[in-house]
């Protein structure tokens, strides 16, 4: 090949990168990148590197971003109470259409809301609108007793006995009796009506009940599917005139903590 057609080899092929290799026996041409292309692969990189340059801080902030709380659940059941005195046998499904949530007259619970509650339970309470009779500086309680679930292993001072972890929904103190069951007092109304703060929505001041230890129903005893039973009374007192309301007893379950954290001033120990 003559220096005249290698120029003119070159030439038609300069367009399109390809380069004449005159060391070849045979003339060949090598394919070597055109340099379009190099330089564009070179920007592609580049523009990789900087979108992953500003990615990663943008990853980095929303690993630090902490996710929204979720909104806490409050689900009730309605209990009817027998006449002060007598016993109540209950069992209470764990089934949505055996709740309501938000208040006592609130829909009906969704599935998902049920298994929300139980599967964070915050807080668990069985009781009924109960309260005393003031009369000039003498203040005539009611309670409200429960023996099941078993409220046993209490440790004894005197007539008293305190049950760990069990309380009042009050925040005052709880009477233990020889068979094994467990009595939330009635409180003043002006300290009824100061820890109603605490109270869930629709729940009246006057509610009284026993508030279940941290970890109740822990272990899949309360699941979908199950029940919750109970033995509960409303304990009179004979010197003060009637003051339960038999339509008005509830359980209260929740994802989060309810009702007085500690005992008011001047009253025993709750737990």
């Amino acid at each position: 090949m003559t220096c005249k057609s290698v120029w003119d080899v070159r030439q038609r092929y300069r367009g399109r990168g390809l380069l004449c290799n005159l060391e070849s026996p045979k003339d060949s041409f090598d394919t070597e990148p055109r340099p379009a292309a190099a330089s564009g692969r070179r920007s592609a990189s580049r523009v990789r590197s900087i979108a992953a340059a500003l990615l990663l801080p943008a990853m980095s902030m929303a690993q630090l971003v902490p996710d929204p709380p979720k909104a806490s659940i409050t689900l009730y059941h309605g209990l009817e109470v027998a006449t002060p005195g007598q016993w109540s046998d209950l069992s209470v499904p764990m089934e949505p259409s055996a709740w309501h949530a938000g208040r006592p007259d609130g829909p009906m619970a969704t599935d998902a809301q049920l298994k929300s509650v139980l599967g964070s339970l915050g807080a668990l309470a069985i009781g009924a609108r109960c309260k005393g009779v003031s009369s000039g500086p003498t203040f005539y309680s009611w309670a409200f007793e429960l023996a099941v679930p078993a409220v046993t292993s209490m440790s004894r001072e005197g007539a008293l006995g305190f049950r760990k972890g069990w309380r009042s929904t009050s925040g005052d103190t709880l009477t233990l009796y020889d068979q094994g069951s467990i009595q939330a007092w009635s409180i003043p109304d002006k300290v009824a009506a100061a820890n109603a703060r605490y109270y869930p929505p629709g729940v009246e001041p006057d509610f009284l009940g026993l508030l279940a230890p941290q970890g109740f129903g822990a272990g899949g005893s309360l699941v979908p599917g199950t029940s919750l039973n109970l033995r509960f009374r409303v304990v009179s007192n004979g010197l003060a005139p009637s003051c339960v309301d038999v339509h008005n007893g509830m359980v209260i379950m929740s994802t989060e903590k309810l009702f007085p954290a500690l005992p008011p001033p001047g009253s025993g120990p709750s737990i």
